[in-house]
Order: structure tokens, then sequence, then C-alpha cells
């Protein structure tokens, strides 16, 4: 997390799959890291810092099939895949992470979307990617893809997995105004790991961790999705353009450090770009 660059509104017919994949090529001599730094761990909670600490303790008391319900008043059926996090590096590359599945007949509610979530070459630590699907039949859906990057990685995109739908859900604007309800979404989620990070009993570190995020809306009636994200994870939409051909077009452009004006921007509000090795 660190930057919400853009949130586009389109108007599409459908979005066809969400693919999540660990990198497929051998792990790069230099990795470039945006992390929280750990000058944030040392700094004294302040009153927003508390504000933060007690949203995250209401939210991890609630499962997010009861966010859908405040926000599903017409009953529809509601199904939500997510995956779970690995606990250590035991997986081999390639493997599938493990996927579970909430809600009232999930197969027919998710019927159409294609998902996978599978290790890449890095034989040191465990698949540190997280997805999630929420789907509310003939109402919405939301997509949403973490890498995590940093010893700790795996365990950042889980939290974010977890608490960033969580908090767009519990947002009035959600339906009526997506783009602020997305933007301030993922403000408060960069908010609340660094509050987190000032406490004794971290729910989890990111001093020298993080993750990507990239969130999709889908609001079927209207036919219109809204993208926002973060990082260079990334997000495309495929349209027919004839009966026998299809293309596909980014909705997202990568946010990575070696790029110079990210570079400057992570620098100028007190990040760091560094090499691990």
């Amino acid at each position: 997390m660190g930057k919400v660059a853009s949130c586009h509104q389109h108007h599409c017919s459908c979005i066809a799959a969400l693919s999540l994949l660990g990198g497929t090529k051998a792990t790069e001599k230099q990795r470039r890291r945006l992390t929280l730094g750990k000058e944030i761990s040392e700094s004294p909670l302040n009153d927003h810092d508390k504000l933060d600490l007690a949203l995250l303790a209401e939210l991890s008391q609630t499962n997010l099939m009861e966010f859908l319900k405040s926000v599903d008043s017409a009953g529809h059926h509601t199904g939500i895949v997510g995956s779970k996090m690995d606990s250590s590096n035991m997986r081999r590359s390639f493997g599938s992470k493990t996927l579970e599945q909430q809600g009232s007949r999930v197969e027919e509610v998710m019927f159409g979307v294609g998902f996978a979530c599978k290790k890449g070459l890095k034989p040191e630590s465990p698949n540190q990617d997280s997805l999630c699907i929420i789907k509310v039949d003939n109402d919405f859906s939301i997509y949403g893809v973490f890498d995590g990057h940093g010893t700790k990685g795996h365990a950042i995109s889980d939290f974010v997995k977890e608490n960033l739908p969580k908090l767009m859900l519990r947002d009035e604007r959600f339906k009526t105004k997506t783009a602020d309800c997305l933007r301030d979404a993922f403000k408060k989620m960069q908010d609340m790991l660094a509050a987190n990070e000032k406490t004794d009993e971290k729910v989890c570190s990111a001093s020298m961790s993080g993750t990507t995020a990239c969130v999709v809306v889908h609001h079927h009636v209207s036919d219109t999705i809204f993208v926002a994200h973060v990082g260079d994870s990334g997000c495309c939409v495929s349209r027919r353009i004839s009966p026998n051909e299809i293309a596909a077009s980014a909705l997202t452009k990568n946010h990575k450090p070696q790029f110079p004006e990210e570079k400057r921007r992570i620098e100028r509000n007190g990040g760091r770009v560094a090499f691990d090795g």
C-alpha cells in the first residue's frame, strides 16, 4: 500500500476472469520495495492512530458476510471466494493456494468467473499473493488481487484482502459515489497499517513489508466498473471486436519505483526505495 494514484470508471459488458499468479521467472537480482519504514514503528500513537486501531478491532470482530448483509437489503444470493494465507514456504512452485468459499449457492453465483492463485519460483517464502471475489447476484461484484513483498508480505496481503472490502462495504457511498469510497478506503487501509505498526502487539508487521492492491467494483444494473489500484498489480478488460476476435485493454498503469516520477513521489512523501539483493 502507499498510493492511490487513480480510480477509473468504465462501462463494459462483462468481466470474464480474474487471474493472480506468482512470478514465473527466477527472482530478480534487484527487487525494489515500498514499505512503511522503521521510523513509523518508533513514533508514538496519536489520536488518529487510536481511532484507526478501534476501527481495526471493529472490523476484526465482524466477518465479511455480515458486512454484505448491511448493503444487500434485497436479499440477493451472495458468494465469496478468498485465498487462505500460507503459514510456511512448504508449498511447491506453481502449487495452487488454498481457497475458501462462503455464501448461498456459491457455485451458482460464481458461474462464469474464473480465478487462480499459484506460487511462483520463490522457494524461500510462502505464496505472498492473495485474492478475493465478492458477488451479490444482480447487484454488484468486487474483485481484488494483492501481491505481498518483504518477509511478512504474505501476512500484509492477507490483512488487506480481509479488511479493505469491509472498509468499502461499510461506507454508505459504496453504491452512489464509488470512486470517493474507493479512494478513502485505500487511504484508511494505509492509515490502519501505520497505526498497527506502532503497537506492541501487531496484527502484522509492515515496517519492512507491504503489498500491492488492485480492486474492481462492478455495478451490475448500470453495467459500470470502477478500478482503484496501488503498486504493480494491474487490471485489463476484454472486448469482442469481431465474431472471432477479442482484444484486451489495460485499465491501470503500474506504480513501479524504477520509474523516475514514482521514485520522486515516494521520496517526496517520506518513503525510500532500496535494493534488497
